[in-house]
């Protein structure tokens, strides 16, 4: 079972989340968040509603940790008799089955199935971001440049300990490249479920690095694609600046 800080953090940060989508005029047809993300999954959002949702699960970690669990909830249950919209049971028990399920097994449980262990790890991640020094107004750190700057040029992560910066950058590296590679280099439009695995640590490096990072976030699906170059750029002019040597050829 969690122990008590855990849950207190999880239960917080929960209960402080206000509704990304339901307040918004565009879903004012909709019961609830859930209702909304499940009619996302099923497709059966109009193109302007599907692009706010877009926007929204690329900022928002704990809208993407419901998003899901509906999607999981969607997997198990038949499609016969499912409604998103008002009156009545908005989701034919999916969406409140999937809300449910979330916040029992984040708060009261030690052991969760997949994808709820990854959505668990980005809620401590997120805890462990909004608890540490004010980092806002910091440059990003020489190192976890490097470390980005290895891993996007295809090199494996360093087996040495890396602080939580690098690691996510890192992480982030692995992401864009397996994104660059596919979906990408096709020319197509990535979607949501292509772009989430980038989004995850870019989410929490934007927010703690927020002067330097935040007006990089991508602002539509297409930007997403060009996020990692981006990035390169900017930890290869930091080290040039910084008089220090790149780990790998600068183009």
């Amino acid at each position: 079972m969690a122990n008590s800080t855990e849950k207190t953090v999880i239960q917080a940060l929960l209960k402080k989340q206000p509704p990304e989508l339901c307040g918004q005029p565009l879903f004012s047809g909709f019961e609830s968040e859930d209702a909304i993300l499940a009619a996302f999954v099923e497709r059966g959002l109009n193109p302007e509603q599907e692009q706010a949702v877009k926007e929204a699960l690329s900022t928002n970690p704990l809208l993407r940790q419901q998003w899901q669990s509906v999607r999981e909830a969607r997997a198990r249950q038949p499609a016969v008799g499912r409604t998103w919209l008002k009156p009545g049971l908005a989701l034919g028990g999916v969406g409140m089955v999937a809300s449910l399920a979330l916040v029992v097994v984040m708060v009261w449980t030690g052991k969760e199935p997949e994808p709820q262990l990854a959505a668990k790890r980005e809620v401590r991640a997120l805890a462990n971001v909004a608890s540490a020094p004010d980092y806002a107004a910091q440059p990003v750190p020489l190192s976890t440049w490097t470390a980005f700057l290895r891993v996007y040029a295809g090199e494996q992560s360093p087996a040495t300990p890396m602080d939580k910066s690098a690691q996510l950058f890192a992480e982030l590296a692995e992401h864009l490249r397996t994104l660059e590679s596919g979906v990408c280099r096709d020319g197509s439009k990535p979607d949501a479920e292509d772009m989430m695995p980038a989004q995850s640590p870019w989410a929490l490096l934007a927010k703690r690095f927020n002067s330097e990072l935040g007006p990089l976030t991508p602002k539509n699906d297409a930007d997403w694609c060009q996020l990692g170059s981006v990035l390169k750029q900017k930890a290869q002019q930091a080290l040039i600046e910084n008089d220090n040597q790149s780990p790998v050829p600068r183009d």
